[in-house]
């Protein structure tokens, strides 16, 4: 992400782990999407639904921060989200909770 609303997701596999990190950044920077922000924090309260995860991703008042999980937050903070609460219900697969997250910050899925 560009920490000023845009992130993108990227997984791609090599025989060796450096290639398949530099070839999944640049799958993510090739998906690259607008996140909906209003100032530091998302519009609405959204529940989105991705296989077998649920996440729920609610608006935080300033200075409260992002509540998430490892994957979750590692995204919101790409987007430059600042103040978010989450509640993952389901699955935490990492790889389906970050294309939960993009199917419901971005309305696109990777």
């Amino acid at each position: 992400g560009d920490k000023k609303g845009k992130v993108g997701v990227g997984l791609a596999k090599a025989k060796e782990v450096s290639l398949a990190i530099d070839k999944a950044r640049r799958l993510a920077l090739r998906h690259m999407a607008v996140v909906a922000m209003d100032g530091n924090t998302i519009p609405y309260e959204m529940l989105v639904k991705f296989k077998a995860v649920r996440i729920l991703l609610r608006p935080a008042r300033r200075g409260r921060g992002i509540v998430a999980g490892q994957t979750l937050r590692a995204i919101a903070e790409a987007a430059g989200i600042k103040d978010l609460v989450t509640k993952i219900i389901g699955s935490t697969n990492p790889v389906n909770v970050a294309k939960a997250a993009m199917k419901g910050l971005t309305g696109y899925l990777p």
